[in-house]
Order: structure tokens, then C-alpha cells, then sequence
């Protein structure tokens, strides 16, 4: 978590991964937590020399044919 502050407070960062699928509980969860959350979701697949490491392909586990 990280503090910054705000237009007009201080406010709380915090950064998470997470699946695609786990999204909607999380925005309900979030939601629940404050009515007036504001948060960014963001496609981790846009990021590039992070921790997480380039999925292979689909195909480069697939053999040649004869």
C-alpha cells in the first residue's frame, strides 16, 4: 500500500493482480468497502520486464504435422 494525497485528502494506493474472472467479486467487494471507491483496472498483458513472465504461445506447444 502506498499514501498519497488526494485533491482534497489523503488517500490510500494499493496495486493488486489478480484473474480476470475474480474481477466482478473484487468490484463488489470494493463497492461494498466505499460507495465512493474510484480505481483503475488496467491489462496486465500491456506491461513489459515486470515479474511476470511472457506466456507461451498456444501454437508453440502444438507439434508440426508430417
Amino acid at each position: 500500500m502506498t499514501h498519497g494525497k488526494g485533491s482534497t485528502n489523503e488517500v490510500d494506493i494499493i496495486e493488486t493482480v489478480i484473474d480476470r474472472n475474480q474481477m466482478k467479486t473484487l468490484e463488489r467487494t470494493l463497492i461494498d468497502f466505499d460507495q465512493n471507491i474510484f480505481y483503475v483496472v488496467e491489462d496486465v498483458r500491456t506491461k513489459q520486464n515486470g515479474i511476470f513472465p511472457k506466456r507461451r504461445k498456444i501454437l508453440s506447444r502444438w507439434r508440426l504435422g508430417k
